[in-house]
């Protein structure tokens, strides 16, 4: 039965539904929809932030300046005549199919996207920074003046679209891709003019661009250490590549430019030159390079999200599952203070849950007032379980009344320490509420540990 327009809200969960209404400049935040159908519906400058779509079919939505960040799409489809310019920042996409969609000065920041397939359509203008693409589809889709930096292809199928010859040395994967490919891609202008294939640019153009590029004086090689990097590593020259590297931590260090350092250290996760004595030896050397105890607070916060970040990227050697875990708080600004007392018992509940020699735990704050925060937790996936059960039995106490309707049922006690964590929280005036989750290198068989109700 078809529902009533406007009555999709925050955290409403329904399955089976049609909807049609106008959503325009609502707040429609973590909500749980499965098997629904949206019918012309209207999202234009909506705050969907949050939200998980299961099954879902977008048909003739009209999304402009909409905001879909932090939200889940499973098994969902896209299609639509109008022009869409949304922001999907942080957002996840698996085996998703999005159809004759053109994506006009739209933002994917951070986005994950795993066997989605894009068919027809144009992303045009668009900023896809720190993107990952595993085993996607790309069919006829026109991909123009387009930011990729710091954008991951991982088994990528690029049948009939031209990619931007542009953006190829600023992406993880692509390289090694073209280098192994049967069928080589084609490479265009900004317009998405064809200008030669992956074949002719791998073969003739590539050894031309690195010999410039080797002989380019230090002056000149500002801001180029990322592209030669990844072309020495494409063509297994370690000896070069980790000259270079030496010498981009150390014009990043001079500038304090810590999300450098972080991605250098992904170009090497993404190549099997270098040993786990060689990684550790990397890492130290670039803890070497900064110095905590001359920093300023602000400083130190942003040093301790990239450097967890960087020895997860370097000294991760195994497939153990990591908990993603978004949560947003009441606290709007400067709550350092308070939200140390959080991240401190994080740290404590994953001190319990340590059952391995690759265990990690860290946690970035990723927006301000209200602050939000994201946990990363390597572990085991029974550890994994606890840990969630853990932090959800905590956000699900610390709900507001307007709150109340939780999209996610689990079934957990509260201990002796979690209760005291909550007064403490109470005494001090601190919610938090959960608004998504993932887990990365997620195996079927963790169904039998892990499952989600609700």
């Amino acid at each position: 039965m078809e529902s009533m327009n406007n009555d999709l809200h925050d955290n409403m969960i329904a399955s089976g539904r049609n909807f049609s209404g106008d959503y325009n400049g609502l707040s429609l935040r973590s909500m749980k929809l499965k098997n629904c159908t949206f019918n012309g519906a209207i999202f234009s400058d909506a705050a969907v932030t949050g939200s998980k779509f299961e099954e879902c079919d977008f048909n003739g939505c009209e999304m402009d300046q909409g905001d879909f960040e932090y939200s889940e799409f499973f098994d969902c489809s896209f299609t639509s005549k109008h022009p869409i310019s949304i922001s999907f920042n942080n957002s996840n996409f698996i085996n998703t199919r999005i159809t004759d969609i053109d994506f006009v000065s739209s933002t994917f920041t951070n986005a994950f996207f795993d066997g989605v397939t894009f068919s027809g359509g144009t992303i045009n203008n668009c900023t896809l920074e720190a993107v990952s693409f595993y085993h996607c589809q790309f069919h006829g889709t026109a991909l123009t003046n387009l930011n990729l930096d710091f954008s991951e292809f991982v088994d990528p199928d690029f049948h009939d679209c031209v990619f931007p010859q542009a953006q190829v040395l600023n992406t993880f994967g692509l390289l090694q891709y073209m280098m192994s490919a049967n069928v080589p891609i084609k490479l265009g202008d900004h317009a998405g003019n064809v200008i030669m294939d992956s074949d002719i640019y791998i073969n003739k153009k590539l050894p031309q661009i690195l010999q410039n590029y080797s002989e380019s004086d230090s002056i000149n090689m500002y801001g180029k250490y990322f592209a030669i990097i990844n072309i020495l590593l494409a063509y297994k020259k370690k000896e070069e590549a980790t000259y270079y590297l030496e010498k981009a931590f150390e014009e990043a260090a001079l500038i304090e430019d810590l999300r450098m350092v972080r991605y250098y250290c992904k170009l090497i996760s993404f190549c099997e030159l270098y040993s786990s004595g060689e990684r550790r030896k990397l890492y130290h050397d670039i803890c070497n390079y900064f110095h905590m105890d001359i920093m300023a607070p602000w400083k130190l916060k942003n040093y301790s999200r990239q450097i967890g970040e960087i020895r997860y990227t370097l000294l991760n050697e195994n497939n153990l599952p990591t908990l993603i875990y978004y949560a947003v708080t009441n606290l709007v600004g400067q709550c350092l203070d308070k939200i140390g007392t959080v991240m401190k018992h994080v740290f404590a509940l994953a001190d319990k849950y340590n059952g391995s020699p690759m265990h990690d735990i860290r946690v970035e704050i990723t927006r301000n007032s209200p602050l939000q925060f994201t946990i990363y937790f390597t572990e085991t996936i029974e550890n994994i379980a606890a840990m969630f059960r853990d932090l959800m039995a905590l956000s699900q106490a610390l709900e507001m009344k307007n709150e109340s309707r939780n999209k996610i049922s689990v079934s957990h006690k509260i201990t002796n320490e979690l209760q005291q964590y909550i007064k403490e929280y109470s005494e001090i005036g601190i919610r938090f509420r959960y608004i998504g989750s993932q887990i990365e290198n997620w195996k079927p068989e963790y169904n039998n540990v892990l499952q989600i109700e609700g």
